[in-house]
């Protein structure tokens, strides 16, 4: 009956591990049926500061979703391979029940045709063991471990990435508004003076053939500005479908007023941070995996020894009714050994492959080591040049503003035309265009930097917020230029 009972209980055990899998398959189809779902939603979110909108873009990101779920795996390995070095128990048992009856015999005990016989036999044994001595799992405990530490670096990789992604499409929108700002500027200026020009060429004091430049340049004009106006629309729709629709950034102008930060030189330690940076760490722990996964072949040769304990219970009432009976308990302590001793060249073959594999890793860390030192010293030369740029157009806007200034009040003294205000106003409005593309250019520099040593933080994103924070059109004023 004890043996019956502990089958019955194996037996609603699986049942209930199986049921647990289809309600996780269930849940997973649920999720991809969700997921579905929010895809065709197009609803922006509430605007946000950038600070708190790459935190939004963090949080809802399917792909950092999709490697905190393999940093959750490689731990869940780790205990998996973790507990293959603890004790096991194992309980195994067996019922039979044996009806029979005789037909025929020689033994004059029995006589044919008797009734029927039921015989119930069961045998259970509950073994303990542990391992002693098991290289090949050992090496895979230290290998589940290299895994984790390189599935935790990934991640902090995909979030840099992220970041990465994040602040160039932010600093692409404000670079689209921008080139729409310069363009508007340039149709207010030839939309004036082609009406001057026609007043002129209607008064006969002007020829209309050197009117027609005019009207070039502001149909020139007038199709920079819908370019930029759909540009514009379209860069930062993507900027918030990448928080999936959770929230939109707000995104100024680029401010032009103060100094920009002086460019650290680049140091040594810098430098040496590449080597600590989330994206090398990946690496090596590639390289520490194809370590590890050498020394799992090399422990093929080593013996597995495993010291186990069997208590056993037998009853036995006999298979037919001409054997004996018997009712045996059992205690069994021994060690076992399993030595491979020969393997026709498998683990030398499986050792060279796992060495082969960790040479391509060093090659791989080597290559990627260079590539982000090279983005580096780019990115550090780009800041100094691009700061002492800024320095320098900031003097010309600064004279420039004066000019415009002075312009006005000559034009209200009426000693200057409102043309020549318009066009002293119009280069204004390119050199500071032009000083916020160095801008940019300064702070796309100093992502790049900060992405190469994996440091993209808080600080970065502030100061790009802080930059670009300057008032701009509305969204409506710019997407009017796509109806004009």
């Amino acid at each position: 009956m004890l043996a019956v009972v502990c089958v019955a209980g194996l037996s609603l055990a699986g049942c209930e591990d199986l049921y647990r899998q289809e309600v996780a398959h269930q849940r997973v189809e649920d999720f991809s049926v969700s997921v579905q779902a929010e895809t065709t939603r197009a609803v922006p979110g509430p605007e946000m500061g950038l600070d708190d909108f790459v935190t939004v873009v963090l949080r809802h990101n399917p792909e950092l979703a999709g490697a905190r779920r393999q940093v959750e795996a490689a731990e869940a390995h780790m205990s998996e391979r973790r507990a293959a070095l603890m004790p096991q128990v194992r309980l195994e048992a067996e019922a039979t029940t044996t009806e029979q009856r005789v037909r025929s015999t020689t033994n004059e005990s029995f006589s044919p045709d008797q009734d029927a016989t039921s015989r119930e036999n069961y045998e259970a044994t509950l073994s303990i063991s542990q391992a002693v001595l098991d290289g090949p799992a050992l090496a895979d405990l230290r290998t589940a471990q290299a895994q984790l530490d390189g599935r935790v670096a990934e991640l902090a990789d995909a979030e840099q990435t992220t970041i990465d992604t994040t602040l160039q499409l932010y600093l692409s929108v404000v670079e689209a508004y921008e080139r729409y700002r310069l363009a508007q500027a340039e149709v207010g200026f030839f939309s004036h003076l082609a009406e001057e020009e026609d007043a002129r060429v209607s008064a006969g004091e002007m020829r209309s053939a050197r009117a027609v430049g005019t009207r070039a340049e502001l149909a020139r004009a007038r199709t920079a500005a819908i370019s930029a106006s759909q540009d514009f629309m379209s860069r930062r729709n993507e900027l918030c479908r990448i928080a999936q629709a959770q929230a939109c950034p707000r995104v100024g102008a680029m401010s032009i007023g103060g100094a920009l930060p002086r460019p650290v030189p680049l140091s040594d330690a810098e430098r040496m941070r590449i080597a600590d940076s989330p994206a090398q760490r990946a690496l090596l722990s590639s390289l520490e995996v194809a370590n590890r996964e050498i020394d799992r072949a090399v422990s093929e040769r080593l013996p597995r020894v495993t010291a186990r304990i069997e208590f056993e219970r037998r009853r036995q009432v006999g298979d037919t009714v001409f054997t004996a009976s018997s009712d045996i308990e059992e205690i069994r302590a021994g060690v076992y050994v399993d030595w491979l001793l020969f393997s026709s060249g498998r683990v030398t073959a499986a050792r060279d492959r796992r060495v082969a594999e960790a040479q391509s890793a060093v090659e791989r860390i080597r290559s990627e080591r260079n590539v982000q030192l090279n983005q580096l010293e780019s990115a550090d030369a780009s800041l100094l040049a691009l700061w002492r740029n800024d320095a320098a157009l900031r003097e010309l806007v600064s004279l420039r503003r004066e000019a415009v200034s002075q312009a006005r009040r000559e034009r209200d003294a009426g000693q200057l035309t409102d043309l020549a205000v318009r066009e002293l106003e119009m280069e204004l409005a390119r050199n500071e265009v032009g000083l916020s593309a160095v801008r940019r250019n300064y702070l796309l520099a100093l992502v790049a930097r900060h992405r190469a040593t994996g440091t993209l933080d808080e600080g970065v994103i502030t100061l790009i917020h802080r930059l670009t924070s300057a008032p701009r059109a509305s969204d409506n004023q710019i997407a009017a230029a796509l109806r004009r």
